[in-house]
């Protein structure tokens, strides 16, 4: 007989193990479909109604395949490029150094950045930079004048493919990349009319089996500000890609990771955080909410340490549906800069 336990799901026999009892896990948005903990596999019901519980078929993948290194490289050249021009200034490397020691010592990012004196320098050469940027991604030019700090844009893999499209590429730890994940761009907001799509299909062999972001895992990886992460670096899960850049924007050492939809914490990507505390903060409406409760299902089944954020704490009170991260980091840079 069915009971009801913990976010909103009933708890069964496992299909594939009858056996071991209350291992089944429901979805509460869709009946007799859920997360099998005996075998990590997401199980669903047949057609046959006397056998509502049978795990799922699904057709055999192609050969996994990897993106070429050099089209990975055409779409990020030009951003990185202009990037680089940026910090090749005279005086980059002094306020960035100086930066860094005022971090070391307890200061935050924000005063660490006004009193090293990288705010005025970025006042000075930001514009110069957007310049470049308004010809290459309107997004990449508004990001650039928002934060003040374009370093993020070229830290993580962001590639273009016109003016409003951004390619974020998804690689590993391994250092290589799996596929991109297309979004249409007007500035800063997504245009809604164009569904957010990856480049390749997986049907071709090109997975997302890693969280955008998941280069930030590896050891030898830095923070965008050239500091090493520390051991245990608090690591927060987002829905979009752009909330990562905009949160490593705001808070430079976090870890900031993105599942690209409220259903993108596979068993697969969740391995790669075993062990690790995990913060979930996905957007502020039911379906971030739902999706967070099944995300955090998932993590804590493979190991690890994983809770949901509280987004009115995290928020600083009650927010409007939809509310995420790369809002709440646009709010924080206006009301410090003034923009």
């Amino acid at each position: 007989m069915r009971h009801r336990s913990g976010f909103g799901r009933t708890h069964l026999p496992c299909p594939c193990q009858a056996r071991e009892q209350n291992c089944f896990s429901e979805f509460a948005d869709s009946p007799g479909r859920g997360y099998c903990n005996a075998c990590s596999k997401v199980v669903g019901p047949t057609r046959c109604n006397h056998a509502p519980y049978a795990p799922l078929r699904l057709a055999p993948l192609p050969p996994q395949r990897f993106v070429d290194a050099d089209e990975v490289i055409d779409s990020c050249s030009r951003l990185i490029h202009a990037i680089a021009e940026y910090k090749s200034h005279d005086g980059y490397n002094i306020v960035r150094s100086l930066y860094n020691t005022l971090t070391a010592m307890g200061f935050n990012h924000h005063d660490a950045f006004l009193q090293s004196g990288h705010y005025h320098y970025a006042v000075r050469h930001v514009p110069a930079l957007c310049e470049q940027l308004r010809r290459i991604s309107s997004f990449a030019a508004e990001f650039a004048q928002l934060t003040l700090m374009p370093e993020v844009l070229s830290w993580l893999l962001v590639g273009t493919r016109n003016i409003s499209e951004i390619c974020y590429w998804v690689g590993g730890t391994d250092g290589l990349y799996r596929n991109a994940h297309i979004i249409d761009y007007d500035g800063l907001c997504r245009r809604k009319e164009r569904h957010a799509r990856f480049l390749y299909r997986s049907n071709q062999g090109y997975l997302t089996d890693q969280f955008f972001g998941a280069e930030q895992l590896r050891a030898s990886w830095h923070t965008c500000t050239g500091q090493d992460f520390a051991r245990d670096a608090r690591i927060i899960l987002v829905e979009s890609p752009k909330s990562v850049l905009l949160g490593a924007a705001m808070e430079p050492h976090i870890i900031w990771l993105a599942s690209m939809g409220t259903s993108g914490v596979t068993v697969r990507r969740a391995k790669t955080l075993r062990g690790r505390d995990v913060t979930i903060l996905f957007d502020n409406d039911e379906a971030g909410r739902e999706g967070a409760k099944k995300a955090l299902l998932v993590l804590l089944r493979e190991g690890v340490h994983a809770r949901i954020g509280d987004p009115t704490k995290v928020f600083n009170g009650p927010q409007p549906d939809g509310w995420d991260v790369g809002d709440e980091a646009i709010n924080f840079f206006r009301e410090c800069y003034g923009f």
